[in-house]
């Protein structure tokens, strides 16, 4: 019985995921074309979220993300160029 109601609220978790993701990837696509920038999504503590290259790039720079922006940029779950 714990296993069913596990993989029960997995599947829901994976379906909201789903469900945000696409909401995150439209919402990058249309600022991308507004602003004229590039946009990546990313998985930021299990949820998707939407940054902008050149503060991805600044952060890594900085140091705040200890790795290089073309390692983000491959792990990156849209990217809007």
């Amino acid at each position: 019985m714990k296993t069913f109601i596990k993989t029960f609220i997995h599947g829901i978790e994976a379906f909201l995921f789903d469900y945000k993701l696409k909401r995150k990837v439209r919402l990058a696509n249309k600022l991308a074309k507004q602003n004229r920038y590039k946009y990546m999504v990313l998985n930021m503590g299990g949820k998707p979220v939407i940054k902008q290259r050149n503060i991805v790039k600044r952060y890594c720079q900085k140091g705040v993300f200890n790795c290089s922006l073309e390692t983000i940029e491959k792990n990156a779950l849209y990217k809007t160029y």
